[in-house]
Order: C-alpha cells, then structure tokens, then sequence
C-alpha cells in the first residue's frame, strides 16, 4: 500500500511539472513593445492619420497542441465615442505560422482569411483617432482554434465571427496598444 502511495505521489509529481513547464500562450509584437505600448506610426491609417495602413508584426508562443489554425483581431474600443472599432479581423492562419511581418493585413494573401473590418473590407485599417483624444486603447488578440483554415468563409465581420468560433477556441492572449493624434 505504501508503495502505491509513494508511487501516485511521484506520478503526480511530475505530470505537475510538466504542466507548470509548459509554456503559456502568450502574443507579442516587435513594433508595439510590451503590453501598453504605442503602435508605430506605420500601423496608423494614410493621409491625415500620419500613417501607412500597415498591421503590425506579431508573434506568438506557447499554442496549445491541439491547434488547428489560428485568428487575430484588432479592436480599438475607445473608437466611434466608445462603441469601438474593428481594424482587423483575420482567421484561416496555419497552425505552423508563429509569427507574421508588418503589412501581413494590409494586403490580400493565400496565408489567411479576412473578416470585414469598419469599414467592410477584409484588411487591416490604420489607426485614425480623432486629433485631440486620448490615447485610444487596441485590444489586438489571437485565437488558438481547433478549426481547419478554410473552415470559415471569408468577409466575416466581428458580429458574425465571434458566434462562428464560439466553442472552437483553444486559448487567446491578447495586449492592448495605444495610438493617439
């Protein structure tokens, strides 16, 4: 009997570690820089915005196995006076990609999907909070989906993409940038 016991103690020792191992999942971006961290000009719309309307780079760590593809959105909730606004929604990204360049959602690629941002088109839209206002906070998120690629049609917007995925999410992280005029 004790030998039992010791035995289930070691067993559950180290299925333990190994779940305290594991590394979390966990998103960051080489332009933004930590959690609270300013998007780079860039990453803001063109004309009068200052910017390019070019998404920033991101990466990711820490997937659970499981994973079948991936989604990302961008959501500025401080837009439209606190009714926010989607800069970007994409999904259909291979469960093999860790990290993506900046411009990936400025441009239609075979690498993911694109849901329909604001302004009802399936890129990345710049930043362009109104000259004046405070920082604006980007809640930008990505979604570990147990979900092949082409599971979802293209042109979602965010009303429609958060039922589709609903009970397919393995895990999401997410940080929060600023960007202000």
């Amino acid at each position: 009997m004790r030998f039992s016991t010791i035995m289930l103690c070691g067993v559950l020792s180290v299925a333990m570690t190994a779940l305290a191992s594991a590394a979390p999942f966990t998103l960051t971006s080489p332009t933004v820089g930590a959690d609270g961290g300013k998007l780079a000009p860039d990453n803001a719309g063109p004309g009068p915005c200052g910017g390019k309307d070019l998404s920033p780079a991101l990466a990711w760590t820490g997937a659970p196995a499981a994973t079948a593809s991936f989604a990302i959105t961008i959501w500025d909730q401080d837009g439209q006076k606190g009714q926010g606004v989607s800069h970007w929604i994409a999904y259909g990204i291979a469960p093999t990609v860790a990290t993506i360049p900046t411009g990936f959602g400025s441009a239609p690629s075979p690498a993911y999907v694109g849901g329909n941002n604001i302004h009802g088109v399936p890129l990345y839209t710049g930043a362009c909070p109104p000259v004046g206002d405070a920082p604006h906070h980007y809640l930008i998120t990505i979604y570990a989906l147990d979900l092949p690629p082409v599971a979802l049609p293209p042109g979602l917007a965010r009303e429609a993409f958060f039922p589709a995925i609903k009970g397919h999410v393995l895990a999401a992280t997410s940080f929060v940038a600023l960007y202000a005029r």
